[in-house]
């Protein structure tokens, strides 16, 4: 649950951060003319004005693990499951739930009068094509729901059966990054390569409109039907009192700061971190900060030099991750030194294993492995984009400290929207800048994925996986986990450069936000 952080007075030196659940709440402008009069600006009790520092390539969760389009469109869409604020599973447009005692039967009791944004009701068809296009289009449904056979014993009952023991499986399908979302089959039906054409759900509010390079219009779902218990994080009543959400992609860090003091806006996300202090000491704003995940540098290990592990590790030996969290974060009170998949909050699956070997920091003998791997000057394109200063500012640091090695690195910088599309073509880059958010489960780490971009293809890593999911018990959970830790540093598929916060920060009359791994807005009101 978010917590807000105490207004200090304007003459202390730092100030203090309570651990909360972010938010990543944003707004922002970029208005123009023909669109002034569907997109209302000036602050209202009708209408929240997001602004965000990013676009979404899609609006298709389906289609992108873009935590932008995972943000706006949880508004919209629902799966049968979700996660409460301690991560337990509990049902959302399934009104019961089950696994079997091997974890290869889920069986799932659909509820009844659910009605889609379209006026039609929620069948078990409508489940059934929603669920097979998620294990066949997503890459947790990809990779560990290969095989699976999904049956409807009856008109209210969903069962899939897995091939092999599944011990994550509830957890991957209430996974946030890729929503198993339940659409009408029509538009199932009706879906191309390139995702849905409709974007009809059954969640608290409905999609109106996308305006490219400027807003996504939300507005309240009249007949939306709640689960009936107690908000909790992603699980409970979604009560939607703001009739409209408009989120508006800002990418300067200085025009959603100035529009959210003015009032323009009623939140803004990615706050500059040096602008904490002041924003703390504004009475007209609540400013919030939490852990957030962690961002890395992704290695294309699919063709050219990060194809070979030694290049790998050579470039990792040389770096100092301290000063590039440093560059992206300013300070301690917004980063952590920890190279660790899982947080050590997350038990049964953080593990210290080889965490020696995280943050070498050693520059002689990168320079020595560089040679021993056969670099010959070969150009190291970082591909990273300024809608994200953490991302941008890091990656400065990264080609610096990579050309001191005398590595020939070059930044690439992009919209984040050209980042996702061209990250998934192995000839585009070396490298590439992005963050991931907390996971409920090490499986849902997606650049351990062999589909996901940067290919990670390695055995050790896809039997420590396997050995999650046949756990029987939490030993079993944590020996694999310890397992998986290990096969990541001798693969070394990505460099973590450690855990990190964000700050999102609302107008103090904004009440009931919320946040778990991103923003939460159907209960906000002001």
């Amino acid at each position: 649950m978010a917590q807000r952080i105490p207004r200090l007075s304007a003459t202390r030196n730092h100030f203090m951060f309570r651990r909360i659940s972010v938010a990543i709440l944003s707004f922002s402008v970029l208005l123009a003319a023909a669109g002034c009069a569907e997109s209302p600006t000036a602050a209202n009790n009708d209408t929240l004005n997001l602004a965000w520092n990013a676009q979404p390539p899609t609006l298709d969760p389906m289609m992108t693990t873009s935590v932008v389009t995972r943000d706006i469109m949880r508004n919209v869409f629902e799966g049968l499951i979700t996660i409460n604020s301690q991560n337990e599973i509990q049902p959302m447009l399934a009104s019961d739930f089950s696994a079997n005692e091997t974890f290869t039967e889920f069986t799932f009791t659909i509820r009844d009068g659910v009605l889609f944004h379209d006026g039609t009701s929620m069948t078990i068809e409508d489940v059934l094509a929603s669920m097979n296009r998620w294990m066949t289009t997503t890459s947790n449904g990809k990779q560990y729901f290969g095989g699976a056979v999904l049956t409807t014993p009856d008109d209210s009952t969903l069962v899939i059966t897995t091939p092999a023991p599944l011990f994550t499986g509830l957890d991957l399908l209430a996974d946030t990054s890729q929503i198993a979302a339940i659409q009408p089959k029509s538009i199932i039906d009706a879906a191309s390569v390139t995702g849905v054409e409709d974007y009809i759900g059954t969640g608290p509010y409905e999609f109106i409109k996308w305006q490219t390079d400027a807003w996504v219009h939300l507005q309240k779902f009249d007949d939306y039907e709640n689960v009936g218990f107690a908000a909790d994080g992603l699980a409970g009543d979604k009560n939607a009192p703001i009739n409209e959400i408009y989120f508006r992609f800002v990418a300067d860090p200085s025009t959603r700061l100035a529009g959210l003091q003015t009032g323009e806006y009623d939140g803004a996300n990615a706050i500059p971190f040096d602008s904490a202090e002041a924003l703390a000491s504004d009475p007209s704003i609540d400013s919030y900060v939490n852990d957030n995940g962690f961002n890395a540098a992704i290695f294309n290990k699919q063709q050219g030099l990060f194809a070979d592990p030694a290049m790998r590790h050579a470039v990792y030996a040389g770096l100092n991750l301290l000063d590039i969290q440093t560059a992206a974060f300013s300070n301690e009170d917004f980063f952590s030194m920890n190279g660790a998949l899982m947080t050590e909050e997350q038990t049964p699956w953080y593990s210290d294993e080889s965490l020696d070997e995280y943050n070498p920091n050693d520059q002689e003998a990168a320079k020595e492995m560089l040679d021993a791997a056969g670099y010959a000057g070969e150009e190291v394109r970082i591909l990273t984009s300024r809608e994200y200063d953490d991302h941008y500012n890091g990656a400065v640091v990264l080609q610096e400290q990579l050309t001191d090695l005398g590595v020939n690195a070059t930044l690439n910088v992009v919209d984040w929207a050209t980042v996702l599309q061209n990250r998934t073509d192995p000839a585009a880059y070396e490298i590439f800048i992005t963050g991931f958010s907390p996971v409920a489960v090490p499986n849902s780490l997606v650049f351990l994925s062999a589909t996901w971009p940067g290919w990670t293809d390695d055995a050790g890593i896809s039997a420590a996986l396997g050995a999650i999911n046949a756990s029987t018990s939490t030993a079993d959970a944590e020996k694999a986990a310890a397992d998986l830790q290990k096969a990541y540093f001798d693969y070394l598929p990505i460099i973590k450069y450690g855990n990190k916060k964000t700050i999102t920060a609302v107008r103090a009359d904004v009440t009931g936000y919320d946040f778990q791994t991103g923003d939460i807005f159907w209960n906000a009101t002001r």
